[in-house]
């Protein structure tokens, strides 16, 4: 049997950490999207860390993951709620 990958204790990444938490659950990003009762172009835009989730948003992540809420509003404090610029 495959073992879990184990989180480091402060994930910056949100959205890496909303990409093990979905894969780990065999869910596709429209299912998590669907779940969580986003739209599922915005799910992605949360993993690839183009978006922020909203604190509303983050409360909800936060009660089905078992994540601290602190820990998925790291990204918001990190770069002042923006989300990062990619090219």
């Amino acid at each position: 049997m495959k073992e879990k990958q184990a989180l480091p204790p402060i994930v910056k990444d949100v959205g890496y950490f909303l990409r093990v938490f979905r894969a780990e659950r065999g869910l596709s990003q429209w299912w998590a999207a669907q779940y969580f009762g986003i739209n599922p172009s915005h799910w992605s835009l949360l993993e690839h860390q183009q978006r922020v989730p909203s604190p509303a948003l983050a409360k909800r992540l936060s009660i089905a993951t078992g994540a601290p809420f602190e820990l998925l509003l790291l990204s918001r404090k990190s770069n002042g709620g923006r989300p990062r610029k990619t090219r």
